[in-house]
């Protein structure tokens, strides 16, 4: 059996919730989807004091094009649930910082009311999916929970 030239790495996981969605996630492709202008934010944490060596953060792939000015990068520490500190990391395409202040207010807000699917709709919306996708990701988290 040959190799195709272009598989570089591949990577086993098990099976998530969010691989019954109709759409491809953005998770791990965050960078490339953005470098294509098809992706506006992409937002990492890291919980105070998590394990350095798990690179939750992917600072490094970033660098340059933050560097070069093609992506915008800011990072803050939240306060969460009162009792946790964690740091986010927002890299957004230029003209697109906005995202970054709502998705602050969206996580603060949240903290003290509680997730719900208005949040669950706003952060997709933020991350740039579509209208569709956000209808069946919150289908899957939140209508599959009442049943």
């Amino acid at each position: 059996m040959s190799v195709p030239n272009n598989l570089t790495h591949a990577r086993l996981r098990t099976w998530v919730n969010l691989d019954a969605l109709p759409y491809r996630n953005h998770t791990g492709r965050e960078l490339s989807l953005m470098l294509r202008k098809q992706k506006p934010l992409a937002v990492f944490y890291e919980m105070i004091g998590d394990d350095p060596e798990l690179e939750l953060i992917p600072d490094r792939y970033y660098k340059k094009f933050v560097d070069a000015g093609s992506i915008i990068r800011r990072e803050v520490i939240i306060e969460r649930c009162g009792k946790h500190l964690v740091r986010y990391v927002f890299y957004a395409l230029p003209g697109e910082e906005w995202r970054i202040d709502a998705f602050i207010l969206l996580i603060k807000t949240s903290s003290i009311s509680g997730w719900n699917e208005g949040f669950s709709r706003m952060e997709g919306s933020l991350l740039g999916y579509e209208d569709w996708q956000n209808d069946a990701h919150i289908e899957l988290t939140f209508k599959s929970r009442d049943e």
